[in-house]
């Protein structure tokens, strides 16, 4: 059997004297001397193409596989004194190469030993590094015929005007960034679940004019970290992003925005942001729940939209909330939106009770509120910022829950709303 894996070779009569870090390939195998087998394992390299032998029976003195669901051991060998130090090593694979030589140190039949059988040849290409990274920046490099190898970590394709995704890059189980910028890419598959090791994706200069939500599903969204989608059509973005709960950054400059969901305030791990040449004429009050290492939300259409309410005209006599629908999901909201009995409500139902908007005085609301709008410092944002507008506030879409604070707010708008930043605090 075969185990390909990072070696370093650790010296214990010389202890400064290790190896450096190269891929490697374990040969487990036996051989017949004196009417007995021994089994042995070769180690083959592009340093050491013929191999160096190790003997297995009583020349361990330990394993340490503390760490083998990572793909990590180290094999302590008698003689010669060496420790051999196994890392990204595919973990099925080394189970099965320690529970062989477990079988051997417990004086397990060989015989019985099936992985022992056949003796595979050690290939060119099991001792070369494996391809971790690829380019394709034209339509003629594309891999029509050979394919992508699996073991690529990054996969750059550019400039080949892309309508679809390759069915066989989602096989790349490996993969972390995948670039697939400047293209002409309307959609993703709806599954994405393949791609086990996906961090970075960016999809900018393609043809969305909306949101890809495979990337809302569950499993994918809890892997993408970074996220960008500049120059595509994308008006809106869906409520439920919240659920790309770990990315910390993501960049939709030059697309068509319009607005920013009100559960956009929940992205917790969100660092980096970059709204620039959008047409976003104000923000949702959830953004200034976030603290950014870095925003750039220039040339958008802040200045357009006027301080105050947005319906002058708002009829008094009109209850708010005036449905059973809005009173139950405010009650929901204040009672517990965490608890186990909302799983068995539909999705939809679920993402709306998750992203209510809140009045100055801490009310949920969800369908229902008299929307007005304020100015905020942008600085007390972030650090670092590129913020090219002539004023240095930006535009904060709010909403009254009731008739109440509606007549409060207008005695004294700006006496109201910073009695509810005090107890927001």
């Amino acid at each position: 059997m075969l185990l390909k894996c990072d070696l370093v070779v650790l010296n214990r009569s010389a202890p400064g004297m290790e190896s450096r870090k190269c891929h490697s390939t374990f040969m487990l195998g036996k051989e017949k001397k004196k009417d007995k087998h021994e089994v042995f394992f070769t180690i083959y390299s592009a340093k050491s193409k013929s191999g160096t032998k190790y003997k297995v029976h009583d020349n361990i003195l330990k394993v340490h596989n503390r760490f083998a669901r990572e793909g990590k051991c180290t094999l302590s060998m008698k003689t010669p004194p060496h420790d051999l130090a196994i890392s990204k090593a595919d973990v099925n694979a080394l189970k099965k190469f320690l529970h062989v030589l477990k079988l051997v140190f417990n004086k397990e039949e060989i015989s019985n030993i099936s992985e022992l059988e056949n003796i595979l040849k050690v290939k060119k290409c099991d001792i070369e590094k494996p391809k971790v990274k690829m380019q394709v920046l034209s339509r003629k490099e594309y891999p029509l015929k050979n394919g992508f190898p699996s073991t690529l970590e990054t996969l750059i394709i550019n400039g080949c005007v892309l309508q679809r995704l390759d069915a066989r890059i989602l096989k790349l189980s490996a993969l972390t960034i995948l670039d697939l910028s400047e293209n002409k890419l309307k959609t993703l598959p709806e599954c994405l679940d393949g791609l086990k090791s996906l961090r970075c994706l960016n999809l900018s200069n393609n043809d969305f004019d909306c949101f890809p939500c495979c990337l809302l599903r569950s499993e994918t969204a809890d892997r993408i970290h970074i996220l960008e989608m500049n120059f595509n059509k994308i008006s809106y973005l869906p409520n439920n992003i919240v659920r790309l709960k770990n990315l910390h950054t993501l960049k939709i400059k030059d697309n068509h925005l319009v607005s920013i969901p009100h559960s956009f305030g929940n992205m917790k791990s969100l660092q980096r942001l970059e709204l620039t040449n959008n047409m976003l004429q104000c923000l949702p009050w959830s953004f200034l729940k976030l603290k950014f290492d870095f925003l750039d939300i220039s040339g958008n259409a802040f200045g357009e939209m006027n301080v105050g309410l947005l319906d002058e005209k708002y009829h008094k006599e009109l209850p708010v909330p005036s449905t059973l629908f809005e009173i139950c999901c405010r009650k929901i909201i204040q009672t517990d939106t965490k608890s186990k009995d909302l799983q068995r409500l539909p999705t939809l139902l679920k993402d709306i009770l998750r992203s209510p908007k809140y009045c100055p005085c801490g009310m949920p609301c969800v369908n229902e509120g008299i929307p007005y709008v304020f100015s905020y410092d942008v600085s007390r944002l972030t650090h670092a910022m590129s913020y090219s507008m002539e004023r240095d506030h930006l535009k904060i879409l709010n909403y009254l829950c009731s008739m109440k604070c509606y007549q409060s707010y207008c005695k004294d708008p700006v006496l109201f709303q910073r009695r509810g930043f005090l107890k927001r605090k």
